[in-house]
């Protein structure tokens, strides 16, 4: 809801301000890798700390992937999702941060690349009523680019009978050392698309397979996840309850007309969440049907200053003290610097990141095939 101006524009209204989700009990001393402070550093707004700063983690964020490191990661998570089954919220404006904080907790899964069959304990909040369920990871293998790894979602469905419903999060643009690091890039900046829309184009059919069938589905990812939950949303909103995106980038507004048009379904919750100074969510355009609700959230402590950085990478939900207000996704598509960002982001991203990763590839290839000639070339004597 909102409130108006006598200039009769509408004022976000704040629908909630106080504690965020609050931080889980951990062993610090037991934290020789840094993953505990780096999940609470994202996740609370915890300081950087030295143990950060070790080679081993360095190296599986910069270099190559580390299961070890990734596991522990995801044991992290585990500590959050249970700390959210025993903490239930308690009255509406509680209910959307428990929400916003469960929603990218799953946005954020995917980057610890769980392996088919491994499982997880998550919270599950209906009629009222907080249940741990068991759930089963499927990864899904997005493919795009053939010179790089292929990207991931993560399809979860509960096990041991449990009635709860499918769950299905997209990674984001992921870390150099993470599997389909240059398809998350290039899928950022493909000429002529909306963010992550070629790529969900590409895989419709593996999609499609996947959606036979199901219903009450709920979506999540962050960043260029979240616009992959998105164009989800376009192509399966009838098998759809709740499409989760945090930190996402838009898309062009003739695809959500077109969508109102074509797929109309206002029984599936659309819910974007913001954060203060981060730009990804100033590209493109929102959604204005009435089931979409965008939430913006902001850290409230004193003295606290909002940076890009922390703007999209870390989870404002979960910090010591928050206020949340809701925006009109009207007034943000008339923005006239959502409109230059955007018109910058389709015509310099492919210029300055596109074309020269496509162009170093073809060089490389060409490499290749130059040597691979001259050492199959016999000697002649």
């Amino acid at each position: 809801m909102s409130t108006s101006t006598a200039a009769g524009q509408k004022v976000p209204e704040t629908i909630y301000q106080g504690p965020g989700m609050t931080v889980p009990p951990t062993q610090e001393s037991a934290d020789t890798n840094g993953i505990s402070a780096l999940a609470r550093t994202l996740l609370h707004g915890g300081p950087i700390s030295k143990k950060m700063a070790n080679k081993t983690l360095i190296k599986a964020i910069c270099l190559t992937q580390n299961d070890r490191l990734l596991s522990r990661f995801r044991d992290e998570l585990q500590k959050e999702f249970e700390h959210l089954y025993t903490h239930p919220p308690t009255n509406a404006g509680e209910e959307v941060v428990w929400r916003g904080f469960l929603g990218n907790l799953l946005a954020i899964l995917p980057y610890t690349y769980p392996k088919t069959s491994d499982t997880i304990y998550i919270p599950i909040l209906e009629n009222q009523r907080v249940t741990l369920v068991n759930y089963s990871i499927e990864v899904i293998d997005l493919e795009f680019h053939p010179h790089s790894s292929k990207m991931t979602a993560l399809a979860l469905t509960a096990v041991d009978g449990a009635n709860a419903p499918p769950l299905l999060s997209f990674i984001g643009t992921t870390y150099p050392g993470g599997k389909g690091f240059l398809s998350t890039v290039l899928a950022d900046f493909t000429p002529g698309h909306d963010v992550g829309e070629k790529v969900y184009k590409t895989n419709l059919q593996t999609m499609q397979q996947w959606f036979e069938g199901k219903t009450n589905v709920h979506a999540f990812g962050t960043s260029l996840g979240g616009a992959m939950a998105m164009h989800a949303y376009r192509h399966h909103a009838d098998q759809l309850a709740s499409v989760n995106v945090f930190n996402p980038p838009g898309i062009k507004l003739r695809h959500w007309q077109n969508h109102a048009n074509t797929y109309p379904n206002p029984n599936c919750a659309l819910n974007i969440y913001m954060q203060p100074k981060d730009l990804v969510t100033c590209v493109g355009f929102w959604p204005t049907t009435k089931n979409v609700s965008i939430y913006f959230a902001k850290s409230d402590q004193k003295g606290f200053i909002h940076n890009i950085l922390l703007g999209h990478a870390s989870a404002f939900t979960g910090r010591e003290k928050i206020a949340i207000t809701k925006l009109d996704p009207n007034i943000l598509n008339k923005s006239k610097f959502r409109r230059f960002l955007t018109w910058t982001h389709r015509r310099f991203g492919p210029i300055f990141i596109w074309y020269p990763i496509m162009g170093f590839i073809a060089l490389r290839n060409l490499v290749r095939k130059q040597r691979a000639r001259k050492t199959s070339v016999p000697n002649i004597v």
